[in-house]
């Protein structure tokens, strides 16, 4: 197989559009000049103009105008293959109405009798099983196995948050992330343990501490910053950035805290150290990947003290 095309279709969830990251970049090695398509949903399109590994994107709306416009558009790709990281029977079937030769993805997917290539997934979907299906199905080895470096921040930043940047010079930038969706609850860290640990680092490490989440989160961070007692350099910043804005702010960064989150992946991709807070799951297959990380992992969130964490970030401050 020499493909001059491939098209992936992409899980909707940030951690596993990274995942994602290492098994196209393979193919990309394998096939020097090769295209690489994604079909993704429209909220990724941001990550996908942040790696240059991508070479286009197909959007993959939830309107029937949208999914008829997709369809078309992947009718006129004449691509040669077709590799579904998605076990969705969307993503499945679309992969058919392609028409292509090679249709690759789990074997645990809906509908996987309409795949022609298949793998067993192992665990839950992950960076080492997109790696295994590529190399399957290419037969090669992966150079690199993490998503490390494949992240980064082109072109310009809005103003305020240049502004932003240039008044914490100086500082150690930890963003802080403690929110998580309704139906993660259990990865939930208490708010006045946020507010204790932003205010020891910022008395005790010189740092600016950066909170960071969605609208949805805005009381809840702050409360953080009031609870912590810190008049300077705690900054709640949820609500105000976009995906885009949060990529810009990362990569003015040095260290990451939270739980297990699209931001932790995000994070450890463009080079932050993380410390990755881990209650009842396990990290083995979806902590933060290459080097330097620290991992506190207790039977429940509420198992995991402030001492653990400023520890940890002490660890890294020293190195």
């Amino acid at each position: 197989m020499n493909p001059a095309k491939i098209v992936f279709f992409h899980m909707n969830q940030i951690g596993d559009f990274l995942f994602s990251l290492p098994a196209m970049k393979t193919v990309k090695d394998r096939f020097p000049g090769i295209k690489i398509i994604s079909v993704l949903r429209p909220e990724l399109q941001v990550l996908a103009g942040c790696t240059d590994i991508i070479d286009d994107v197909f959007i993959r709306s939830r309107g029937i105008e949208g999914k008829v416009g997709l369809v078309n558009k992947l009718l006129s790709s004449r691509t040669e293959c077709v590799v579904t990281f998605s076990e969705s029977p969307e993503c499945v079937i679309l992969s058919a109405l392609t028409g292509t030769r090679i249709r690759a993805g789990f074997a645990s997917a809906s509908l996987a009798w309409v795949l022609n290539h298949k793998i067993t997934r192992v665990g839950p979907p992950s960076t080492e099983n997109n790696l295994r299906l590529v190399e399957s199905l290419l037969g090669c080895a992966a150079q690199k196995r993490d998503y490390t470096g494949m992240i980064k921040h082109q072109g310009s930043a809005k103003p305020w948050l240049t502004d932003f940047i240039s008044k914490l010079v100086n500082k150690h930038v930890v963003i802080l992330a403690p929110e998580v969706s309704l139906r993660r609850k259990h990865k939930k860290w208490l708010v006045e343990r946020w507010a204790s640990t932003a205010k020891k680092l910022v008395e005790e490490y010189n740092c600016a501490v950066v909170v960071v989440g969605t609208k949805n989160a805005v009381i809840e961070t702050q409360l953080i910053v009031s609870s912590s007692g810190v008049k300077d350099n705690v900054y709640n910043l949820a609500g105000k950035t976009s995906l885009i804005d949060l990529v810009y702010l990362l990569s003015n960064a040095g260290v990451y805290i939270g739980p297990d989150s699209g931001v932790m992946h995000m994070s450890a991709a463009m080079g932050l150290k993380c410390i990755a807070l881990f209650g009842d799951t396990l990290p083995e297959h979806i902590g933060p990947q290459g080097v330097g990380h620290i991992i506190i992992k207790k039977s429940g969130m509420n198992e995991i003290e402030v001492n653990d964490v400023v520890t940890a970030f002490c660890s890294i401050f020293r190195v």
